[in-house]
């Protein structure tokens, strides 16, 4: 049997891009049993596009470099905006830049434009603060094959009491998107990773989710959109549907 190669999408942020940093959280990613990484770039409502782009381009150029010497890190745009303006600006100027894009879903409106445009692969619900989701975001999550995420960070808390609460309140956002198999990521978040088989039992166990759907998006779903994304920024897949031959050497 084939072994499976899992993807951590939430291993870390951006930082200050130190190569030997960013190396360290691939090799710990890597210890644990995972075949690659992301490194998240947060934008927020009061974030300013323009200096965002900037500090991409940066990380794009960091990266590239890494990815060259077998590193599978992996740089992923998180939208921690309310509303669809800030979202649609970023997008339209820097969606090039990143492997995977992301939105956190604060409010209606910003689930609303996750689950619609394509340009999104991953709606991440934050316990305690996403309102539910509706029929037709569960349809169009489906029909775009994106992946609902809640990283372990966004439901760990040292108090008993309130890591429980937001254990429920993962459980009952989720409710829908597990009730139709659709994709389920339990990333590791801002602290370094997690064994992926420690995350996947305690989705399985806490929140009620299917392992062997757990194991399929952290490892060929999200390695698909990750190809398809790569060959995006690479101009070999220019279009939706389009993909550019490439001559072989």
């Amino acid at each position: 049997m084939k072994r499976k190669r899992f993807y951590d999408v939430f291993c870390g942020l951006v930082g200050n891009l130190d190569p030997y940093e960013l190396k360290g959280l691939y090799t710990r990613a890597s210890r644990l049993g995972y075949a690659g990484c992301a490194i998240v770039y947060i934008i927020e409502d009061s974030s300013d596009v323009r200096e965002a782009f900037e500090k991409l381009r940066a990380a794009r150029r960091v990266l590239d470099i890494l990815q060259e010497d077998n590193h599978k890190l992996y740089l992923r745009c998180h939208l921690k905006v309310s509303g669809q303006g800030k979202a649609k600006s970023f997008l339209a100027r820097a969606r090039r830049l990143c492997d995977l894009a992301s939105i956190e879903g604060l409010t209606r409106e910003s689930i609303a434009f996750a689950s619609r445009d394509r340009r999104i692969d991953i709606l991440t619900l934050v316990p305690g603060v996403s309102p539910r989701l509706f029929r037709g975001d569960i349809l169009y999550i489906a029909e775009y094959e994106k992946l609902v995420e809640v990283p372990f960070s966004y439901m760990w808390d040292a108090d008993p009491l309130i890591f429980s609460k937001k254990i429920m309140h993962a459980r009952t956002s989720l409710q829908k998107v597990i009730a139709k198999k659709l994709p389920v990521l339990v990333s590791s978040g801002g602290d370094g990773s997690i064994d992926p088989r420690a995350l996947f039992s305690f989705a399985e166990l806490t929140l009620g989710a299917d392992y062997s759907v757990l194991v399929k998006s952290a490892s060929t779903l999200i390695e698909k959109r990750l190809h398809e994304n790569r060959e995006r920024i690479l101009g070999i897949r220019p279009v939706e549907g389009v993909r550019v031959k490439t001559d072989k050497a």
